[in-house]
C-alpha cells in the first residue's frame, strides 16, 4: 500500500509539472530560485516513458514478422510484406555474388508505390537515390538504410552476402527468403528486450539532452544579460524543465501522426518563451528592490 501510494503521489506531481511547464510563469521562476540540480533525472523519467512506448511498438513488429515469416499469423502490416516479396524474380546466388537475368536496376515496391528494394547489381543507380531507398541489393553485398519517419534521417549499413548464405550456390525464391527470416527472427524477441530497448532507452535521452544544448546557451546568455550572474546549472535546469511535454510527446507523435512533428518544436518555442519571460520578471523585481 505504502508503495502504490510512493507511486500515485510521484505520479501527481509529475503530471502537475508537466501542466504547469505549459502555461505557468510562475512556475519557471520557482524552478529558478527554488529547486536544486539539474533536472536530469526529471528529463530522464519523461524520456523512459515514451521510450518504452516506442520499444513496445517496434517489439509488437518484430512479434509480428516472425509469426509472419513462420507461417502462424498474418496481418495488414506483413500484407505489405509479402506484396513486396512476391514482386521478386529469381535471383542467383553464386559464391558471394547475385545475379538476375531481367533488365536492371528493378523496383520493388509497397502497396503505396514506395520504393522499398532496389537490385542493382551494375551499379547503375546513383548513391544519392539508394540512400533513399530501405534495401539495396548490389552484386556482391546488401545495403540497408534505417530512415527514420519524417525526418532525413539515415542509418546506413552493409552486409556481405557471405555473410548471409553459408552454400556456395543457390536459387533464391520468396519461399527461400521468407525460411531465412523464419530462423534468423526466432530469438530476435528476446534479443531486443535484452540488448535493443536498453540502447533506444539510453539513445532517446542522449539525443534529447544534445537537442536542447543551444536552447540551455540561449537561456544562459540571456540569463546573464537581464539578471546577475546565473549559474549553467540553473539554466539547464530550466531548459529541461520546458522541455517535459516536448519530450513526452515526441515518440508517440513520430509513431502515430508523423505529420505534425512541427508542433512539438513549436511547443518547445512556447515553453522556451515562458522561461523568457520569467527570467525578465525576476530581473525587474530585482532592480524594484535595488
Amino acid at each position: 500500500m505504502y508503495l502504490l501510494s510512493f507511486i500515485l503521489g510521484g505520479l501527481n506531481a509529475l503530471l502537475r509539472q508537466l501542466h504547469l511547464s505549459i502555461c505557468s510563469i510562475e512556475f519557471y521562476k520557482d524552478v529558478y530560485k527554488n529547486y536544486q540540480g539539474y533536472g536530469i533525472r526529471y528529463v530522464f523519467t519523461l524520456s523512459f516513458i515514451p521510450s518504452i512506448i516506442y520499444c513496445i511498438f517496434i517489439l509488437n513488429y518484430i512479434i509480428t514478422l516472425k509469426d509472419y515469416f513462420n507461417g502462424i499469423q498474418s496481418s495488414k502490416v506483413t500484407a505489405n510484406i509479402e506484396y513486396i516479396i512476391n514482386q521478386l524474380p529469381e535471383i542467383k546466388y553464386n559464391n558471394s555474388n547475385i545475379s538476375v537475368e531481367e533488365v536492371e536496376p528493378i523496383y520493388l515496391y509497397s502497396k503505396n508505390n514506395n520504393k522499398i528494394v532496389v537490385i542493382d547489381t551494375k551499379n547503375q543507380v546513383s548513391n544519392k537515390e539508394k540512400s533513399k531507398i530501405p534495401f539495396v541489393l548490389e552484386e556482391n553485398k546488401l545495403k540497408i538504410n534505417l530512415i527514420v519517419a519524417n525526418t532525413k534521417k539515415n542509418f546506413p549499413s552493409t552486409v556481405n552476402y557471405s555473410e548471409i548464405f553459408k552454400q556456395n550456390e543457390v536459387i533464391l525464391t520468396p519461399e527461400i527468403i521468407k525460411k531465412y527470416f523464419a530462423d534468423h527472427l526466432l530469438y530476435a524477441p528476446n534479443l531486443f528486450i535484452y540488448f535493443g530497448m536498453p540502447a533506444i532507452i539510453l539513445f532517446w535521452f542522449v539525443t534529447f539532452l544534445l537537442e536542447r544544448s543551444i536552447i540551455v546557451l540561449l537561456v544562459y546568455s540571456l540569463a546573464n544579460l537581464l539578471t546577475t550572474k546565473t549559474s549553467i546549472q540553473t539554466s539547464i535546469r530550466l531548459v529541461m524543465f520546458s522541455s517535459g511535454v516536448p519530450i513526452i510527446l515526441q515518440p508517440v507523435i513520430i509513431i502515430l501522426i508523423p505529420e505534425l512533428s512541427i508542433l512539438l518544436q513549436l511547443l518547445q518555442m512556447f515553453t522556451t518563451c515562458l522561461v523568457f519571460v520569467a527570467i525578465w520578471q525576476i530581473h525587474k523585481n530585482l532592480s524594484h528592490y535595488m
